[in-house]
């Protein structure tokens, strides 16, 4: 996905990416839009802090899909579609939200911010909360064509 690459490298990637398109020529992007998705309950759920720190950890920009259209005219393709976003609502222990919502716990803790044992107090908390019907975890991703 595009926010697995360097943020630095971007503007290269959409001109190389141009310039190997053929006149008339399309880009469509669908990828995470990380700046819509949610694991919280309540204003002041922990699991906001938890997925706010996940991409974090990584470097990768939350508003990057965000920007996509203006970043894609800069680098050279002559017209965008507005930007789409599309969500999805995991809410069950055997989705793939539940594993991120997992992951991200998991990399929140190795970051040395909270303990071992708060660590696994949330994944225990996550699982309580599939099990009771209250978890739910937004996912939302963004799509966007350019055109050369």
């Amino acid at each position: 996905t595009l926010s697995h690459i360097p943020r630095a490298d971007h503007g290269a990637v959409f001109a190389e990416i141009a310039r190997c398109l053929a006149e008339g020529g399309r880009l469509v992007v669908f990828d995470n839009d990380l700046a819509g998705c949610s694991m919280a309950s309540g204003q002041f759920d922990l699991f906001k802090i938890v997925l706010d720190h996940f991409p974090h950890a990584w470097g990768a920009d939350n508003y990057l899909l965000r920007n996509l259209p203006s970043a894609l005219l800069q680098a050279g393709f002559v017209k965008t579609d507005p930007l789409h976003l599309h969500t999805v609502v995991d809410t069950e222990q055997r989705s793939y939200g539940f594993k991120v919502g997992m992951r991200a716990v998991e990399i929140y803790g190795k970051a040395g911010i909270i303990s071992p044992a708060l660590t696994q107090a949330l994944r225990d908390e996550l699982t309580l909360r599939a099990e009771k019907g209250t978890f739910h975890i937004i996912l939302s991703y963004a799509s966007v064509t350019a055109f050369k």
